[in-house]
């Protein structure tokens, strides 16, 4: 922007001319009035560079700076008029910043200072002429935080469904603020979902679901002026798992994990026990039936995490009698495995 601002001063002044007639004895003097119109132009504007000549466009106008600049503040008249006095005054927003007042003649003014607090600035000109006239003209000017930066970007993370995780963000730079959010591209394409509430170096997520997986996580990096600093992106990954358990036996399968959105096959993989039969699987340890929908060579499709635990059925045997000839043998009897049992007393016969 061009933030030089003029202003053109008209002034007038009266100058006789005496005609004298001589006549008849009386003397007629004629007054003749005209105006003289002279102008000048007062303008101002902020530089990285001092001006030495009465034109404030001798040297490179801007108006945003970086905190640490020095920012030249100058004005100039042109014309052939000076002026006698002036006041400069420098604000930020509405607080009187710096000011400076001085008498003498002259035709242009600059002044420099350090700016180490960033924000909008302005600057105004207010001078007093040879003729008493007074004219003030004003620019303005913004300081931007330097430019923040980032030393380390968050990596990216592989979590079991319900774990927590805990994305980070290492950044530099002065009145630093944070704001996390994600994408679902790597690139940060498509639509930005920020975070309400994640505003500091780092962003936990207590517990994962499967909605977080295949998410980007990006922190942003803002000050004042500077709002385009972002960290690399991390993906996400959210698996869930399935855990075997014996239950009293030995040789369950190896846990099993897969990201959340694709299936999962039942191990096929059997535990024994001994003296027991192995039924199948179950969601709780003191089932005494197996559900068919866990049994092995099954797919497991939900996104949850899954303990599975063998179902035994101790192992049965049967004692059967034979009367071999005879009539009367005992009817059979179930002999469970670690159980005693007491044999029948009842005897067979057989005549002769």
């Amino acid at each position: 922007m061009k933030n030089d601002y003029g202003v053109i001063i008209m002034k007038s002044g009266f100058k006789p001319i005496i005609f004298s007639v001589l006549g008849f004895i009386f003397l007629c003097t004629l007054f003749f009035v005209y105006k003289r119109a002279e102008a000048y132009y007062l303008s101002c504007s902020t530089s990285y560079y001092r001006i030495a000549t009465p034109n404030v466009d001798s040297v490179q106008n801007t108006g945003e700076f970086r905190v640490g600049d020095t920012v030249y503040t100058n004005a100039a008249m042109d014309g052939s008029e000076v002026y006698t006095s002036y006041t400069a005054e420098l604000y930020k927003g509405n607080s009187l910043y710096d000011s400076y007042s001085d008498v003498g003649r002259g035709r242009w003014f600059s002044w420099g200072h350090t700016i180490n607090s960033p924000g909008e600035y302005l600057f105004k000109f207010t001078e007093t002429d040879v003729n008493g006239e007074t004219l003030s003209v004003s620019s303005s000017f913004v300081v931007y935080d330097t430019e923040p930066y980032i030393s380390s970007s968050p990596s990216a993370r592989s979590v079991k469904v319900g774990d927590s995780t805990t994305f980070s963000v290492s950044a530099g730079g002065s009145n630093i603020e944070y704001q996390w959010g994600y994408t679902y591209s790597s690139e940060r394409t498509g639509t930005w979902y920020l975070i309400e509430g994640a505003t500091s170096s780092s962003y936990t997520i207590s517990s994962c679901d499967s909605s977080y997986n295949g998410r980007y996580y990006y922190c942003r990096i803002i000050n004042y002026g500077n709002e385009n600093v972002f960290s690399k992106p991390a993906k996400l990954t959210v698996y869930r798992t399935i855990t075997y358990y014996n239950n009293g036996g030995t040789g369950s399968p190896s846990s099993q994990s897969t990201t959340c959105g694709t299936n999962m096959t039942i191990s096929s993989t059997k535990p024994t026990r001994t003296g027991y039969d192995f039924l199948g699987w179950s969601t709780s340890s003191t089932a005494t039936s197996a559900n068919s929908s866990y049994a092995p060579g099954s797919t497991y499709s939900s996104n949850s995490n899954l303990s599975l635990y063998a179902v035994w059925k101790l192992k049965e045997y049967t004692v059967t009698y034979n009367a071999n000839g005879g009539s009367g043998a005992p009817s059979s009897q179930t002999k469970k495995y670690g159980v005693s049992l007491t044999l029948s007393s009842v005897k067979p016969t057989r005549t002769g």
